[in-house]
């Protein structure tokens, strides 16, 4: 076996002297896919509905997470084959270069100047690059995407700092510069993984840390599907807006789930409670507009 993998590693090694870039596009798409993979699969093992599928039956809702979503799988392996990897080499030989540029350039300072150039410039600028390529190959809107980079980069920004800075610190100290993309998609199995279910979910701490998706004193998603059903939403508005949580109020208790959903951390319930809620009270003003054409037509 050790043998066997020596003779892997000096192929790839030949491959990826010959072939740099698409060596690292074709490393970097197998690992991204494998991360979403994993990242759908940790939905259907907590039972989490994307929020961004746009379905608004339960029923379906509950279906949805036993079949891989394989379009979404080729998004975000199309995201790191033609986008992250060829950026990744470049800039990791760029980095090079301008770090041994610096006057005296120690050990130290080089390992400093990478680290921080890594987390300030590229960090950033890939999360961007990752929330619109991923958003817009998914049919979604320009003023959808950037309205999740508005709520989702900074949390995700926070994440992938506590992730790579000791990766990126062991990277750049010890491994030779040809191989520190390769370093870094190895990581990016677990990174591609959350990033998968921040973009298809929002960021939920309770869902990155493998607990219970939905509040404990409220599950909005159930509540707002009643209401969206039994005409809720109607009864509140014709009675006036409630937002206590009072039982006689299903819009009152609604709002306060995804009040709770949101002091815990929980995304991607909250967002999907309120579309929920915004669904509901369109149909009602269609439904209320039919009435009073009917009314003037009579």
């Amino acid at each position: 076996a050790g043998l066997r993998c020596a003779g892997m590693w000096s192929r790839y090694l030949r491959i990826l002297e010959a072939c740099p870039v698409r060596t690292q596009m074709g490393t970097s798409a197998v690992l991204w896919c494998i991360g979403d993979i994993g990242a759908q699969c940790a939905e259907r093992r907590l039972a989490v509905h994307p929020r961004h599928s746009h379905r608004t039956d339960v029923s379906e809702a509950k279906d949805a997470p036993s079949k891989l979503d394989w379009r979404r799988v080729g998004v975000q392996t199309g995201y790191a084959a033609f986008l992250w990897a060829p950026a990744g080499h470049y800039w990791y030989e760029m980095l090079d270069r301008t770090a041994r540029r610096l006057p005296s350039p120690s050990p130290r300072r080089i390992v400093a100047l990478k680290l921080s150039l890594e987390m300030l410039a590229l960090h950033p600028i890939a999360l961007v690059a990752f929330f619109f390529f991923v958003g817009l190959g998914s049919n979604e809107s320009l003023s959808e995407v950037a309205s999740q980079i508005r709520r989702d980069l900074p949390p995700s920004l926070a994440v992938e700092w506590a992730m790579w800075t000791p990766i990126d610190l062991l990277n750049f100290a010890f491994v030779p510069v040809r191989h520190q993309l390769l370093i870094n998609n190895l990581g990016s199995l677990v990174e591609s993984g959350v990033l998968s279910l921040i973009r298809a979910n929002g960021f939920n701490l309770h869902l990155l840390g493998g607990g219970p998706v939905a509040a404990e004193d409220g599950d909005s998603e159930r509540l707002w599907s009643q209401g969206h059903r039994g005409g809720a939403f109607q009864a509140s508005c014709d009675s006036g807006p409630g937002i206590g949580g009072d039982e006689a109020d299903p819009h009152g208790r609604a709002m306060s789930a995804v009040t709770v959903a949101v002091t815990r951390g929980d995304w991607g319930t909250a967002h999907g409670a309120l579309a929920g809620a915004e669904q509901s009270l369109k149909g009602l003003g269609e439904e209320r507009g039919a009435s009073a054409e009917n009314a003037q037509g009579v």
